[in-house]
Parts: C-alpha cells; structure tokens; sequence
C-alpha cells in the first residue's frame, strides 16, 4: 500500500542533548533526520518531538529545532511515546493513520512506540537511517521486530520521494533542491 502525505504524522523522538552524543553513526542518522524532517514541512506534514526526562537527557538538538516554526517538545518519561497523553491526543486530534519515526533509541524509546502504535490502529514507519542506539546489534535487532510485529520500513529520501509522488510541481521542485543540499555537501 502507497503512503499517502495527506494520511502522515511525523514523530521525531529523543533526539536530545546527552543522548544524541552517545549513539552509533550519530552524525549520519542526525544529518538524515534533519533531512526527513525538512522534507515533511515540504509536504505539510505534522511533525511531533519528544523530549525523555529533559532535566537529565537535555533539551531537543539546535539543528532540529531550527527546522520547526514554534517548536515544541512533548515531555516523557514512560519510554514509549504513546504512553504520554499529549502526544496521544495530538495523534488523535490529526487524524493520521501512518506515523512517520525517526528516533533513538531504537531498541528502547522507538520499539516501545512502534509496539504501541500498532496495537492501537496506527501504521508506524520505522525510518531506518534516522533511528540509532548506542549499540548497533542492539537497533539491528530492533529493527528486525518491527519488522515481525508489521510496522513498514523505509529511509529517509525513500520515504520523502513516496510522500512526493510525482515530478513536476512545486513539492517535488523543493524536494529535489533539498535532496541535492543535502548529497552534495
């Protein structure tokens, strides 16, 4: 089944302070984030942040927060996004039927949601590239169950050019600028 722009939410998780430094390919998975994340503001897609337990992790990175007007951050401390009431509600209030992640740790935070999005309805869309843990067989093993459990995976410029669609008009003109920014520096 094709992901259509207008049925995602995009939930972009923990990427914060102290965490971030901590998890393998960081800089990769970071830069392929930013990417993601720009890339859904294209397609007007809503992007959602969680912040686990901010006084001790820090608070979301600068270079991801710069890429939302009126940024905001959904506080947690349970390790699965869904356990938080204000992001169940946002998810609700959208209407979306996919969610779009991108988050670390994936064998923690990122499983946990996944598990619970896809007990409550949603589709997760598991975004490879733009998920880490501190140790690599840990995500890898992650990765797999998601798999198992039914949610879809994806990267980053896959994931965008299937929102896109088709060539030809404004959306894919800015995706194509934005894809060649980024593989070019």
């Amino acid at each position: 089944m094709k992901i259509r722009k207008e049925d995602c939410a995009g939930l972009i998780i923990d990427f914060q302070e102290k965490l971030v430094p901590t998890i393998s390919g960081s800089q990769d998975i970071l830069r392929n984030t930013d990417k993601l994340i720009r890339g859904l503001r294209i397609f007007r897609v809503p992007v959602y942040f969680t912040q686990q337990n901010t006084r001790a992790l820090g608070l979301t990175l600068d270079v991801l927060r710069a890429t939302m007007e009126n940024f905001t951050a959904v506080e947690k401390m349970c390790f699965s996004c869904f356990e938080e009431p204000q992001l169940v509600q946002l998810l609700i209030d959208s209407n979306k039927k996919y969610v779009i992640i991108a988050g670390v740790e994936t064998h923690i935070c990122v499983l946990q949601t996944t598990l619970d999005l896809l007990n409550n309805n949603y589709i997760p869309v598991i975004v490879e590239d733009c998920t880490g843990s501190s140790r690599e067989k840990d995500r890898e093993v992650a990765i797999r169950r998601m798999r198992k459990e039914g949610a879809i995976l994806s990267t980053s410029e896959s994931i965008l050019y299937e929102l896109c669609s088709k060539a030809g008009n404004n959306d894919f003109r800015e995706l194509l600028k934005l894809v060649k920014e980024f593989n070019n520096a």
